[in-house]
């Protein structure tokens, strides 16, 4: 595996509170496809070369991770359960330290590309190490400097830091160049939460790519948002 930039994509089926959701159906493909998909698509916005990578656990229900990443024709690196920092370090061992990698996870369906390869830009043009939207975003991931992920991993001890992967980064900013986007950066909006965590997203999230979806798998940000706006607000005079 070697490209100027890889994303990678961190996934499992052992959800506590959805079990299996990345492999459930989302208008016809599973939410892992939609999640490769998109972020594959985002290429098409950038200017270098890009990768996508999934890493999963070693858990026996995850060969079926293994056979969907198979089957979407990208690789799958494999490793501890809890310690996902590990994995990611896994994904991206091959690289040099100055490469550039992005973290995205596969309960996130609706990645938008333009974004996602804005965000990349932004990035480079700071000379960050790492670079994300305050409070983080469903729809746009964190990008880092492969060799500041190896620096950080070596002195993120705590369990959560380890689950989450970069809490670290934001946590001790001073000690690595960290470069944080404003919540509404590109439009975006962060009290729209378009990611599954719950069988209550899971419907949700069905409803509006069964309505916005075409034959590419591919929706705007925009559209999204619309729907969202429509047919999930109440309106004024429903509300007074």
């Amino acid at each position: 595996m070697d490209a100027a930039v890889r994303v990678v994509v961190q996934a499992r089926m052992g959800s506590t509170r959805l079990p299996g959701k990345i492999l459930t159906d989302l208008a016809g493909r599973s939410v892992l496809e939609h999640v490769v998909t998109r972020l594959q698509a985002a290429e098409r916005f950038a200017r270098r070369p890009w990768e996508v990578v999934v890493a999963t656990t070693c858990e026996p229900e995850d060969d079926r991770t293994e056979a969907a990443c198979e089957e979407l024709g990208v690789a799958c690196v494999r490793g501890a359960t809890a310690d996902v920092l590990s994995r990611f370090l896994q994904a991206t061992s091959d690289l040099p330290n100055d490469a550039t990698a992005i973290r995205a996870t596969a309960d996130n369906p609706a990645y938008c590309p333009e974004r996602t390869a804005a965000i990349l830009e932004e990035h480079l043009a700071a000379g960050a190490e790492y670079t994300c939207v305050q409070e983080l975003s469903y729809v746009v991931p964190e990008v880092f400097q492969v060799g500041a992920l190896r620096r950080m991993a070596r002195v993120a001890v705590d369990a959560h830091q380890r689950e989450h992967v970069t809490p670290f980064f934001r946590q001790f900013p001073w000690a690595y160049r960290v470069h944080q986007l404003p919540a509404d950066w590109h439009g975006l909006r962060s009290e729209i939460a378009l990611t599954i965590d719950t069988p209550g997203d899971l419907a949700r999230m069905r409803q509006l790519f069964a309505a916005l979806t075409g034959q590419d798998g591919m929706f705007s940000l925009t559209d999204a948002y619309r729907f969202c706006d429509r047919f999930e607000r109440p309106s004024r005079s429903a509300a007074a």
